[in-house]
Order: structure tokens, then sequence, then C-alpha cells
């Protein structure tokens, strides 16, 4: 593991902020929503018999409601509490909100174990790691890709492997997952060097290959508590 430079705090303020603002236009989007899905279902239900008003309001109903789980999984996200957390409830939170987000461009599916899966960080941190290292997968695989993820256990290890297929890849996304200096951005490189920090004071591992000139994967391993 490279010793990195400290974090810019202009970059960690930067982040703050935005969250700050995520937040807060989460909430207010949240309550419009829900005011907007009330009147379109009112308006439904009024004008059933016309299949004009009936086709428009089912699409406009659709639209909301894809609205409403962004915004809902944004106001979920976990806190900065503990120090203990499950790496595959965090996931299934997370999967159908990353889902949303990237689209349809970036399809992502995720295996995961029924069972509870503990790990030494608390949900907010374990939360961050997944989402820079799936956001990276996403934004560096062009404008088409495939995003497979499974997180597994064994021999005391939560194991986290993602698969990405893209006829456009970034050869430089895997590089930077093992040297954040390669990133691209400032604001990555710290995003990427926080997630190595966290998985360092885990004991854990994290690993990019590119396997062939459309594919790449990366492996994360974290030790499983008892």
């Amino acid at each position: 593991m490279p010793d990195f430079d400290p974090i810019d705090p202009r970059d960690i303020a930067a982040l703050v902020a935005m969250r700050r603002l995520s937040l807060g236009a989460a909430h207010s989007l949240n309550n419009a929503f829900a005011a907007a899905l009330g009147e379109a279902s009112y308006l439904l239900d009024e004008r059933k018999d016309d299949d004009e008003i009936v086709e428009g309001c089912q699409i406009i109903l659709e639209a909301l409601e894809r609205s409403v789980r962004i915004t809902r999984g944004l106001l979920a996200c976990p806190d900065g509490a503990g120090s203990e957390a499950d790496a595959a409830g965090v996931l299934r939170q997370l999967e159908p909100l990353l889902g949303e987000t990237l689209g349809r461009s970036h399809p992502l599916r995720i295996a995961l174990p029924d069972e509870w899966v503990a790990v030494p960080t608390s949900a907010a941190d374990l939360d961050l790691l997944f989402t820079t290292l799936i956001q990276h997968a996403a934004d560096a695989s062009g404008e088409l890709s495939t995003l497979d993820g499974t997180l597994d256990v064994s021999d005391g290890d939560a194991r986290f492997s993602l698969h990405v297929r893209s006829e456009s890849l970034n050869g430089e996304a895997p590089a930077a997952v093992n040297d954040p200096d390669r990133a691209t951005t400032p604001l990555l490189r710290s995003c990427l060097v926080n997630a190595r920090r966290t998985v360092d004071a885990m004991g854990g591992s994290l690993h990019a290959d590119q396997t062939s000139p459309d594919e790449w994967s990366l492996v994360l391993r974290l030790p499983t508590l008892p």
C-alpha cells in the first residue's frame, strides 16, 4: 500500500457540503413526489374510464415511484455510528438505489447470501466503500456496461467481487483502484484513497485487474466477525 499524502481538506469539505445539500434536496423532493403521487393516483381513479388519461397517469406514476425510491434510498443512508455492520444487508439496501441512479445503461446485479455477514466497521463506512467502488466501475465503463457483483463468505473472510463488461472501458480504472495516484481527478483520488484506508483499517484487501480489453474486475476481502 503506497504512503498517500493527506486528503485535501477542501475535498473533504466539498463532500460534506454535497452530502448536506443532497439530503436537504432529498427531503424536499420526497415531500413533493409524495404529493404528486397522491394527486396522480386520485386523477387516475376519477378518470379510470378515459383511456388517454389512464395511460398518461400510469406513465407519470411510474416515473414518480422511481423518483421516490431514489430519494428514500438517499434518506435511508446509514449514519457513522457502530463498529460492526452487515455487509450483505448494506449491499441489499444499496443495490436498488445504485440501480436506479446508474440507470439502464449500467445494469447492476449483486448475488447476496441470506445470512448476516458481520464485518468490523460501521454501516456508514461500508456503504461509502461499496458506493465508491461500484460508482467508479460504472463511471469508467463508458456509455454501456454490465456490472455483476457477488458477496460470499469463506475461511473467515467476506469476499465481494465485481465484474465489469463494456466495449469502451477506461483502462486506467483498475489501475486507479490499485493505486489512487493514477486516478483521473483529484476528487476521485480522494475517494479511492479513503476506500483503501477503510479497507486497511479493517485488515482487508482490495485489488483490481483488467482481464481482457472489454472486461475488468475487482475483489474486496474483509475479515468477518464471529
